[in-house]
């Protein structure tokens, strides 16, 4: 074993090369990674509303096209208006308005023209959204 020598305990006074990172430099780069942490979380929050507002947007359109469709196998459909509600919760209200529909042509036609006017709304936090569809059904004259 080697002994303690006490010349090599006092400090030397020349310049060294030290590795490693300051205090300072550690700070800075934390802080960076911060910064870089809750933006990637605003964008993650950001996809995560636009994927809820695109399903929202996509049960509505299947609940309007649900509600046209049995409108269309009516062979003779009722001028009125229907309403309810689908979805979990009935969150999605519907409204269906069956109309004649005034022909264009410069002679009556030999069939009935209905317009079928569909309209879905839910609410969206504190707006309300809504989807329309229109379209025309012919029938067979009595």
């Amino acid at each position: 074993m080697k002994g303690f020598n006490p010349r090599l305990a006092t400090h030397d006074p020349r310049p060294t090369t030290q590795k490693g990172f300051t205090l300072l430099e550690v700070m800075v780069a934390i802080t960076i990674l911060g910064i870089g942490f809750v933006v990637i979380f605003q964008l993650f929050s950001i996809g995560l509303n636009s994927v809820e507002r695109s399903l929202n947007y996509t049960k509505a359109s299947i609940y309007a096209k649900e509600k046209l469709n049995e409108e269309f196998v009516i062979p003779e459909p009722q001028e009125g208006i229907k309403e309810g509600s689908s979805g979990k919760d009935n969150e999605f209200s519907w409204n269906v308005t069956t109309s004649r529909y005034a022909s264009a042509f410069s002679s009556e036609p030999p069939f009935n023209i209905y317009q079928l006017t569909v309209d879905v709304t839910w609410q969206e936090g504190l707006k309300q959204k809504n989807i329309h569809l229109e379209t025309l059904k012919t029938a067979a004259k009595k």
